[in-house]
């Protein structure tokens, strides 16, 4: 967890982000999206084998939600949805 923490921080310390705020560019809100679709893809990985279906579905349905809503900001984040795992 503490690489992720660092992760957070080198972000927050970073300047793209906040120019590309100014000029209301799409890369931003592609990002946060595509990070959030392969974050749950990770979860889907090392999620046990005792899990539950049901927790499977929200899962794997986060996992579309997240793909979709950064192909509604930039369409080439669509490879992301290549990162499901099969099961």
């Amino acid at each position: 967890m503490e690489g992720c923490r660092g992760s957070w921080a080198a972000s927050a310390a970073s300047v793209l982000p906040i120019q590309q705020s100014h000029f209301f560019t799409s890369d931003t809100f592609s990002t946060f999206f595509t990070t959030l679709a392969i974050y749950i893809g990770v979860l889907l990985v090392t999620e046990p084998d005792d899990a539950s279906p049901k927790d499977m579905l929200v899962l794997c349905a986060l996992f579309g939600l997240a793909v979709g809503l950064a192909m509604a900001c930039k369409i080439n984040t669509a490879l992301v949805a290549l990162l499901l795992p099969p099961r």
